[in-house]
């Protein structure tokens, strides 16, 4: 985690919450993405040059949207990854 100087003794309380909120929002994300990976929906990701990409269960990194923009799987979507029904969002 990387923390930023206080600039005096009364800034000191609010680095520490800013890192605190920091690391809490990074451990969220984590942990939202891992929900994901688990249960088959692509992971938008940056791509180099900033274009959006998708990373698929599999690790695959695409391209297109492989929902269509739809918050539902296309067909045969979980059983392409071995994705269970239990899993299933």
């Amino acid at each position: 985690m990387i923390a930023r100087e206080p600039k005096s003794d009364e800034d000191v309380g609010s680095v520490l919450d800013h890192d605190l909120v920091v690391e809490l929002m990074d451990r969220g994300a984590r942990r939202a993405i891992e929900e994901a990976r688990r249960r088959g929906v692509p992971i938008p990701v940056d791509g180099d040059d900033g274009a959006i990409r998708y990373e698929l269960p599999d690790g695959t990194i695409v391209d297109e949207d492989p929902w269509h923009g739809k918050s539902t799987a296309p067909d045969g979507w979980y059983e392409r990854f071995g994705i269970t029904p239990e899993q299933t969002p």
